[in-house]
């Protein structure tokens, strides 16, 4: 009677253990990275600031990581020191953006990497605006890895509708869902922060 019930209990726990294991794998998976957004809306214009792991653009974004890197794979510093807004347009092409009902118009204004082990500040519009101006910051090599590294893009579109509703749409690509920060700035003045899960295909809202 006791091996009975012995047996019993671990058929019990076993398949809990799996549902546990899976849960904080997951969990562990979505707190691991993190897609940051930075709006500022201003009198005509609406900008939009976003970082993210170099090595998620493909599976968040839907950019293939020869955006960023050499034929070799390798992301050399030298490629960024100018034109890069067209690596931002690359991006924002992937991305079904809309203002009220409208689709939005956003304007590449830069791109640049930086290494993850210099993490440079991104909390309000300054920081975003430092961030996509200087070209490798605190980087003591020539050359580095995707994995090593964050991307940094900002955005501008000239519009009448900078009040009204946001829609980031962002491709399915089979990914992880990724826990993202937005942070909703009004004439320089933060009105909003908003912490969500943003899951695979799913669009992110700003209100």
């Amino acid at each position: 009677m006791i091996r009975f019930l012995k047996a019993k209990w671990m058929w019990s726990i076993t398949p809990l253990a799996a549902v546990v294991t899976t849960t904080i794998f997951l969990a562990g998976s979505i707190l691991s990275d993190r897609l940051t957004v930075i709006v500022l809306r201003n009198a005509d214009t609406v900008e939009i600031y976003t970082k993210l792991p170099a090595n998620k653009i493909n599976s968040v974004l839907g950019v293939h990581e020869t955006v960023l890197t050499a034929d070799d794979g390798v992301v050399r510093y030298s490629d960024f020191l100018e034109g890069t807004w067209t690596y931002a347009e690359e991006i924002s092409a992937q991305l079904e953006s809309q203002f009220g009902n409208e689709a939005a118009d956003l304007e590449g204004m830069s791109l640049m990497v930086h290494p993850q082990s210099y993490d440079l500040p991104f909390r309000d519009m300054i920081d975003a605006a430092v961030a996509i101006s200087v070209c490798n910051a605190g980087a003591r090599r020539s050359t580095a890895d995707l994995s090593d590294l964050d991307v940094y893009a900002g955005y501008i579109a000239y519009t009448d509708a900078v009040n009204d509703p946001i829609r980031i749409g962002f491709p399915q690509t089979g990914r992880l869902p990724i826990l993202t920060l937005t942070r909703e700035f009004k004439n320089g003045r933060l009105v909003d922060t908003n912490w969500k899960i943003l899951w695979d295909g799913q669009a992110l809202t700003v209100l």
